[in-house]
């Protein structure tokens, strides 16, 4: 007990014992610092590189499903093909929809957001907050995964080429649930 006395007694002791307390707390913060920034980059994904398959098998395995509609089909004006990569348990839709009148259209939604949904080819009608942040949140989701505008593109472009026999007939989809 004397021994603990006389080490607490003298303020030169107590001030290392309290700078060694203060040291220690100040190396496992950093540490715990490293570490976490260490796990969020771990999280991120270069894609940047990949070919179709590759982000095709990224997506689904992040929970995306594709889905593939077509109207009007034997309309030799009127045909509309769409493409859309949709994650329902994150709220992330996008969509590429072509039709032979009126050209392409590219959006972006993420419904946990608002309900907007930003146009990905003509920016300028992105003129609104709502919309604003939606285009914010599409940029923020291609750069988790390190991959273009583009590559989105020409991914939903081959998958729609390479299934459109599996496409669904959307007029026939909505006449049943108007059946109902």
């Amino acid at each position: 007990m004397k021994n603990k006395k006389k080490f607490l007694g003298d303020n030169k002791n107590v001030a290392i014992l309290v700078l060694s307390i203060i040291l220690v707390i100040i190396v496992v913060l950093f540490l715990l610092f490293f570490v976490l920034n260490q796990v969020k980059e771990s999280q991120k994904i270069d894609a940047s590189n990949y070919s179709f398959s590759e982000l095709v098998n990224l997506f689904k395995n992040e929970g995306y499903e594709f889905e593939l509609y077509y109207k009007d089909k034997d309309s030799k004006y009127f045909y509309t093909t769409y493409a859309t990569l949709e994650n329902k348990d994150n709220g992330i839709s996008i969509s590429k929809i072509h039709n032979n009148s009126i050209g392409t259209i590219f959006t972006f939604n993420d419904d946990t957001i608002n309900d907007e949904s930003v146009n990905l080819i003509d920016t300028s009608e992105n003129d609104t907050v709502e919309k604003e942040q939606q285009y914010t949140a599409f940029e923020n989701w291609l750069k988790k995964y390190n991959i273009t505008k583009l590559q989105v593109s020409d991914m939903l472009d081959t998958y729609y080429d390479l299934h459109k026999d599996e496409a669904e007939d959307l007029d026939a989809l909505i006449n049943n649930a108007l059946a109902y």
